[in-house]
């Protein structure tokens, strides 16, 4: 599944968890790195499946971060979708989440959002991706493990 992952903004304002260190600071890249991959691990969970994923952080022209991420779940069943989709807005705000129609959407949307402003954003592959990537001897751009 690909889309988009986006932080409630008031509810971050209003929650001192969401944030960094104090109530109405933005997250920082690490706050928002370690909630992904929180969200990932309860996304497993409930989905009783592994998930390879590959996110491209991206940030707003107001300094806030959101997501654009590609999820690998071997055969997905009706309901996953949602589920996965409703555990992001618990844990951080918005998404938009769905399953490709075709190898040729995904591949269109990973070529648009992993390489856009990719001086002032990360790229992050799981672990299962990212050892695939260096056994197949590639340099892993902006890999954060």
């Amino acid at each position: 599944m690909f889309g988009g992952l986006t932080y409630d903004q008031r509810r971050c304002r209003q929650e001192r968890f969401w944030c960094d260190t104090y109530v109405g600071v933005k997250p920082g890249r690490e706050s928002v790195i370690a909630r992904f991959k929180d969200f990932v691990r309860a996304a497993e969970g409930s989905v009783q499946r592994k998930i390879e994923y590959v996110v491209a952080l991206e940030y707003q022209k107001n300094g806030w971060p959101h997501l654009h991420p590609l999820l690998d779940i071997q055969g997905v069943t009706p309901g996953d979708i949602a589920r996965v989709g409703r555990l992001w807005f618990r844990m951080s705000g918005g998404n938009k989440l769905s399953e490709p129609r075709n190898s040729r959407q995904c591949a269109a949307y990973a070529a648009k959002y992993l390489s856009k402003d990719i001086d002032k954003g990360d790229v992050l592959f799981s672990k299962g991706l990212s050892l695939n990537l260096r056994d197949a001897g590639k340099q892993s751009f902006g890999v954060l493990e």
